[in-house]
């Protein structure tokens, strides 16, 4: 994707992921240092952490706030949203329901946002991103995947450790690792790993690319599938504005409603 600048829209926004699994009572939110430098971080937080998120985002003089969550989660995200924005009335915030694991969306999302983008071109990126890139998760336990529906067979050869590549929608697929795997040889392999010997289970899949692979941190203390994620470093097409900018935030949209106001355009301003 190329740069896409828009000097008059500061990106000021907060990046959080939603883990349903977190309790205030354990820790309001986290911040995901090997996601970002310091005051760019990336936020993880729990359900309940919305006044602690707010002021975070006093902290960091941010106005947007984009929130990633498990498709599962998405009531429990608009809950965290509003309490939120009862203590910052000015807030404008999105609500990403996704089929992705933390770790490749808060990558995806970064790389969405790079730059000055402005906001709705953050999110217009993210969501061509996940449609054209491909990413899933090496495993020898199916039975827990929670995106890619394995087959009973499946289900039953993970007694013996059959190894198997899980692909995340809109690719949804599972296959047995030895035999099944097609996938082009010449896309760049990301592996989220902090084990090198967790890799080397998957060497069937890692020979299909030479062995030639990049590694990036995994985000921990958020629960995820058993397994090692992976997404193909393809190149990603820029997405297209459609002409029109956002009544409320002034933004260009890249869809017919706004992602952070929740508003169309007036007919008279929609382009023909």
């Amino acid at each position: 994707m190329e740069e896409t600048l828009n000097a008059a829209t500061e990106p000021s926004r907060v990046l959080v992921w939603m883990e349903d699994t977190l309790t205030v009572e354990w820790f309001p939110f986290l911040a995901a240092p090997n996601f970002g430098q310091d005051e760019d971080a990336p936020l993880v937080a729990g359900p309940e952490a919305g006044a602690e998120i707010a002021q975070e985002m006093k902290n960091r003089n941010a106005k947007i706030a984009i929130i990633f969550c498990r498709s599962r989660s998405a009531l429990a995200a608009h809950f965290l949203a509003n309490v939120i924005a009862t203590q910052i009335p000015q807030l404008r915030v999105a609500i990403k329901p996704v089929y992705l694991s933390p770790s490749v969306t808060l990558s995806y999302a970064l790389e969405s946002s790079r730059g000055n983008a402005s906001n709705t071109a953050t999110l217009a990126r993210f969501d061509t991103t996940v449609k054209q890139r491909i990413s899933g998760i090496l495993t020898d336990s199916p039975t827990s995947l929670v995106a890619s529906k394995p087959s009973f067979w499946q289900q039953f050869t993970a007694l013996f450790k059959v190894k198997y590549v899980a692909l995340n929608p809109p690719h949804q697929l599972v296959q047995n690792l030895k035999k099944e795997v097609k996938l082009d040889p010449s896309m760049p392999l990301v592996l989220f790993t902090q084990d090198p010997e967790e890799i080397a289970k998957y060497a069937d899949f890692t020979a299909l690319f030479a062995n030639q692979y990049t590694t990036a941190p995994v985000l921990q203390d958020v629960k995820a599938d058993a397994g090692v994620e992976f997404f193909f470093n393809t190149h990603v097409d820029e997405p297209t504005p459609t002409g029109v900018d956002c009544e409320i935030c002034g933004e260009p949209l890249y869809t017919e409603c706004c992602p952070l106001c929740h508003v169309k355009p007036r007919p008279s301003r929609r382009k023909h």
